[in-house]
């Protein structure tokens, strides 16, 4: 059978695409070629998998920080409820102390007044007050 005729511009492109295949190397440069191409590729399977295990180990990291600073803010939370309770048990100490010195004067005065009457009763002379001793 005859090979069938094909146009000039089919030649030429089947021309121009045999120019373009790589020429064939001998068996001995096969052989390079392929353990070449097997490091570069061993290579780049070595790299993918160190990025992998720096990602992940990142995200283990980034995980156990981020518990950390959720376990930093209850522990914040619980400082700041316990100095709210602090506040107003020293606001409470404080109604209490002023009530407490209320108390203290009003017995104190009650005293002036008492030692007031037993002088009166046993006919001395009043005791200065305050007042006066300052003039």
């Amino acid at each position: 059978m005859a090979a069938p005729k094909t146009s000039p511009a089919i030649a030429e492109i089947i021309a121009a695409a045999k120019a373009l295949q790589p020429p064939t190397l001998p068996p001995e440069e096969r052989g390079l070629a392929k353990h070449a191409s097997t490091v570069i590729v061993s290579l780049i399977l070595a790299l993918v998998l160190w990025v992998g295990a720096t990602i992940y180990s990142l995200n283990a990291t980034t995980v156990q920080v981020s518990t950390k600073l959720d376990a930093m803010g209850k522990a914040l939370d619980g400082m700041s409820a316990a100095q709210a309770q602090s506040s107003q048990r020293i606001a409470d100490l404080g109604a209490a102390q002023a009530k407490s010195d209320q108390r203290l004067t009003s017995i104190e005065d009650e005293q002036k007044r008492m030692r007031e009457r037993i002088r009166a009763v046993e006919g001395q002379a009043p005791l200065p007050s305050n007042r006066e001793r300052e003039e």
